[in-house]
This record gives C-alpha cells, structure tokens and sequence, in this order.
C-alpha cells in the first residue's frame, strides 16, 4: 500500500485531494509496462545493483552485503504531462512510503506509519512482479533516492541510486551505439582520407581550441599529439556526461565539426589563452586580459568548465560588443598570418570587409590595418 503525508493512497480512488498524485501514477505505470513489460510479453521488472559484484582471489563472486533503506521518502511533487503547466503554482515536497504489511496509525500525530518501516535489498538483483507489485515498483523508481531512474530525476527526483532497472535489450543497445560513435569519432579525428573535415592540420587545430585544449593554436604543438588528446578528452567527457548528466561528449563533438562560427569564435579565445593575452586565475575564477582590466567572473559551479563558460558566454547575441571588443583586444598580426584562406573570408565579413577577387595576402592587409592598425 503506498501512502502519501501519512494518507492512504488509493491509486484507483477518485480522490480530489490526490488527483495530481492519481494522474502521475497513472501515467508512469503506463511508461514502466510499455517500456519494460515489451507489448505485454513479459510481467517482472529486475532491478539490480549499479557496482558489478566484486570477485575474490579464486575468481569466484562474493557474498553482496544487504541494502536496507526506508520505506519512506521525501520528494518533490511530480506532475503527469497534462498538469506540466501547473507544477510552477503548485511545486513543493511531500512525503510518500510503501507499507507492505497493514500501516501502523501514529497516535502521536495521527499519521499513517509503513510496516515495515525500511526496505531490505539482500541479492544482487532482485525481480518484481508488475501484476502484483506494481505499486512498490512505483515507489522504489519514482519515489525512493536508492533507485537511479532517468524519467524520475528529470521531473526532480534526486540523481543518485544504488540500484537501477536491468534492461538487457536496452543495455545492448546502448553498447552498440557507444562502439558505433567511438568508431565514428575515431575516423573524424584521425581522418585517414581528405574527405574528412579534420584532414587538415588547421581544422583540426580549430575544433581542439573550441574542445578547450590549451596549446591548440601553437604552431610548435605537434598536431597528432593533439588528435590522440582530443579523442582522449571526447572519450573521457562522454563518461562524465553518462554518469552525472552533464558536460560534452560525442554528441557535442559531431556537432562541432560542422564548422559553425562557435568552432572559429573559440579557436580565437584559445588563441588569446595560448599567446598569454587572457589569463585565466583559476584560483580566483576570473578571466582578465594581460593589458588590464576584468574579462569575465567565473561562478564557483562553473570552475571546472571555465572555458566552455566564456566561450558561451562571448557567443551570446546580448555580449556582441563584448565579443567585438574581445577580438579587438586579442587578434594580432601573428594570428593573422596563421590564418588559412578561408578563415581570412570569415573574419573579413563580420568586419564588413570586400572580400570579392582579393587574395589570401590581401586579405590579411586588410584585417592587420583594422586588428592592428
């Protein structure tokens, strides 16, 4: 039996006061059967342990120690897609908890109370039926902080779980897709043929500059050293975003390498870092440029992402003037000289400069008298 601020909810009841809770149950049993319960085929939803079991010296798995959590949980109200527009006006916490057995009433407060009061977990995974338990099912995805379910922290459950559903056809999938885009990523960034946009040393430089690796822009950097570190860095933030929800993967970097202004706007920030003309005091969180003056206050969350956090924020359309006094300040002759043919073309028409039968060099003329003039 689930219950709700000390109240018995009755999932098929029509109560008022329970409405918005009857319309989310509803809705999220629909999603744990279509999902899990393949078009009625199978009944069990297994739920296993996040951390593979750890083997002894003999090779052989040992013993889990139990999970034993409460009955109980406090979360944020969750809202079926019919009440989305009212979880503003409405938004607040409320107390849920699965009683297995007849719930105790408080005398003291007069408040329903679960028997028994904590959950016990004792294998490494355990099977639920959907036909007879489908209310603690709801409970322990929707509710409990012990279970890591993706549709329950979007709508503001707690991300972090011990336990988690075991869909092996999903876990496939996703193993397919991951081999898939690393290969995918392999073949970009070493590009074995011309028809890859990295194939050039320059494209390759540029989108290592937007990925925010320092040295990018250096002619003296060793462009294969560059390729291994910018697989490496896609590699590695990839795993962060699978396990905390957030950062740059493979996703972020397919779509990087279609060479929008961002890649050419943040090859020229890692340009200004490189050269020593924006330093970055990551101890006090701030950008400044090496003439004087503040360039940007990074916020404490955003210190481990302060490149990727000024390059946003310099991208922003309400920071054009910042943006035109950023170049203005950091471009020089040297940059000039390093850019490729058609990097001069784009730099010279957000400059409003004639670009029609004008060469490489005197393009770069042109840009040394308004840059450097």
């Amino acid at each position: 039996m689930l219950l709700i601020n000390g109240e018995q909810f009755n999932p098929t009841a029509n109560n008022p006061d329970h409405a918005i809770q009857k319309a989310h149950y509803e809705e999220s049993v629909k999603m744990i059967r279509e999902t899990y319960g393949r078009g009625g085929r199978n009944s069990v939803l297994t739920l296993t342990r996040r951390k593979e079991p750890k083997r002894n010296a003999t090779g052989e798995l040992e013993d889990v120690p139990p999970i034993v959590f409460p009955a109980k949980a406090y979360v944020e109200i969750q809202f079926a897609s019919k009440d989305h527009k009212r979880s503003e006006s409405l938004a607040g916490m409320e107390t849920w908890a699965y009683s297995e057995n007849r719930p105790n009433r408080d005398g003291k407060n007069d408040l329903w109370e679960p028997d028994p009061k904590s959950i016990k977990f004792m294998s490494q995974s355990q099977v639920f039926d959907m036909n007879s338990e489908m209310e603690l099912i709801y409970f322990l995805l929707y509710k409990s902080p012990r279970v890591y379910h993706l549709p329950a922290i979007a709508q503001g459950k707690a991300k972090k779980g011990d336990l988690i559903v075991e869909d092996k056809a999903l876990k496939a999938r996703e193993k397919v897709e991951t081999e898939r885009n690393a290969l995918k990523l392999k073949n970009a960034i070493m590009a074995p043929s011309s028809t890859f946009p990295l194939y050039s040393d320059e494209n390759l430089r540029k989108v290592a500059a937007a990925w925010g690796i320092e040295g990018a822009m250096d002619q003296h950097e060793s462009v294969d050293n560059l390729r291994l570190i910018l697989e490496h860095r896609v590699k590695e933030g990839e795993k962060e975003k699978k396990q905390t929800g957030e950062g740059k993967g493979f996703d972020e970097f397919f779509a990087l390498i279609d060479f929008d202004d961002s890649v050419r706007q943040r090859a020229i920030i890692m340009y200004a870092l490189d050269s020593g003309k924006v330093k970055h005091d990551r101890e006090k969180g701030v950008f400044t440029f090496a003439s004087g003056g503040l360039l940007l206050e990074v916020p404490a969350s955003k210190k481990y992402v302060a490149f990727d956090y000024l390059a946003d924020h310099l991208a922003k359309p309400l920071n054009d003037k910042e943006w035109d006094l950023f170049v203005k300040e950091v471009i020089d002759e040297d940059y000039i000289h390093g850019l490729t043919y058609d990097d001069l073309k784009w730099l010279a028409r957000h400059n409003d400069i004639t670009i029609s039968k004008k060469k490489a060099e005197d393009l770069k003329e042109d840009l040394i008298s308004v840059y450097c003039g």
